[in-house]
């Protein structure tokens, strides 16, 4: 069997990473397994078998075009015909997607392909971007115009940014159109909650499976926790308080932590991992001049530095007002650190309901966010530790997850036959 799976990132970001850890899967199973990905982060480590399909040049001119005249999916329209071109070579039994809005590919000409191949296609949605006519994400504002047809987009002007032209309408119903032409489809997603907004779109007649993200247990785990980061930050009595986020902006919570750093007791420190400059690329301003009792560290490729961080802190919080999963807090409770998030969207499926591993505070309530941080601070880390680690094993066990995938393959292939 031949797997194509096609994603913005390999290796790097949360999905580039999952991207290449079921590349590796498929290899260990006997499947011959393929990349196309669109663009780099950082030096990949590839093979003949994982494939660039755009340049940065070629990224940018699809990202200002897009800027300018709306329509995020609808340009890169050469390099979609040399990778469609490649496609055809590796002749693949199954096309697995990931993110595809990602300024890298043409959604037109792909699925055109697709339909006219009948390729059987796996698509897992991490985000809910498949589904409307601009953003990809939707639940902070409150909007369920994605439900019936998009049209004057709220969130034009927000990342993914569309600067002059608001054509929410026509993307919406081109995507409708394309996306549903493909007659052996099957959509993964990552959490129920978006499982269910998926049973609520125009793609409500397609099948569609909830497999949890996955966690690398060999990086994110309890084992060799030490002082170093603490030593080095000279917070070593200090109650430290986590967050991780690529880029701090409103959505992910930034405005909660500023408030939170107002309330918080002298023995207490926030750590922030991730930018809290580039907002700027969200239509937000950058912040700056962080009060004295937040740590700002810069964002980190390194998986085994970010765990000794998550090892370091007492508790982890992801104040986001929405996601689709919430990676960060899962690699958290991997690590033993217990969790706290807000009960919005699917935060609460990783940390879940028994406030055994954390605990799910009232939406956007610092106060009560803060009544959560000082019960694990009564109780102590290791009070949660044993059940955080437990419900990444059995919910986020990346053998068990992974193979889940290799089943939905096999299914496919067999109907098509």
């Amino acid at each position: 069997m031949k797997v194509l799976q096609i994603n913005t990132y390999y290796e790097h970001g949360s999905t580039g990473r999952l991207v290449e850890q079921l590349l590796k899967k498929q290899k260990e199973s006997g499947i011959e397994g393929y990349v196309m990905y669109g663009r780099s982060i950082g030096e990949e480590q590839l093979n003949e078998n994982v494939i660039k399909i755009n340049s940065k040049t070629g990224f940018l001119a699809h990202k200002y075009k897009y800027h300018l005249l709306g329509r995020n999916g609808f340009y890169s329209k050469n390099e979609t015909k040399r990778a469609v071109e490649i496609i055809d070579e590796i002749n693949p039994d199954i096309v697995h997607l990931h993110n595809i809005h990602g300024y890298y590919i043409n959604i037109e000409i792909l699925f055109k392909y697709l339909h006219k191949k009948n390729i059987p296609v796996v698509w897992t949605f991490h985000d809910c971007w498949p589904f409307t006519g601009h953003c990809n994400h939707f639940h902070s504002i409150g909007c369920e115009k994605w439900k019936t047809g998009c049209f004057s987009c709220p969130l034009k002007t927000k990342g993914p940014r569309s600067i002059i032209f608001d054509r929410s309408k026509e993307s919406y119903e081109a995507k409708r159109k394309l996306f549903s032409s493909i007659k052996n489809m099957r959509i993964v997603t990552v959490s129920n909650w978006l499982n269910e907004l998926v049973k609520e779109s125009f793609l409500q007649g397609i099948s569609s499976n909830v497999i949890y993200n996955w966690i690398n247990r060999s990086v994110f785990n309890e084992d060799k926790t030490d002082e170093t980061f603490k030593i080095k930050h000279n917070i070593e009595n200090k109650f430290v308080i986590l967050g991780v986020a690529p880029a701090w902006t409103t959505r992910k919570g930034i405005s909660d932590f500023l408030e939170l750093a107002k309330i918080i007791s002298e023995d207490e420190i926030i750590v922030l991992v991730g930018s809290t400059l580039e907002n700027k690329l969200f239509g937000e301003k950058p912040v700056k001049n962080l009060p004295k009792n937040i740590i700002s560290i810069p964002p980190t490729k390194n998986a085994s530095e970010l765990a000794l961080i998550y090892k370091s802190a007492d508790v982890f919080i992801n104040p986001s007002r929405e996601e689709t999963f919430g990676l960060t807090t899962a690699e958290a409770l991997s690590c033993g650190t217990p969790a706290i998030v807000y009960d919005t969207t699917a935060c609460p499926e990783v940390v879940g309901i028994d406030e055994t591993s954390g605990y799910i505070a009232k939406p956007f309530d610092v106060q009560d966010l803060y009544s959560k941080v000082k019960l694990v601070k009564t109780h102590g880390k290791l009070h949660f530790s044993r059940n955080a680690i437990s419900r990444v094993n059995k919910l986020f066990n990346k053998e068990k997850n992974l193979s889940e995938y290799l089943n939905i393959y096999t299914e496919l292939v067999k109907n098509k036959g």
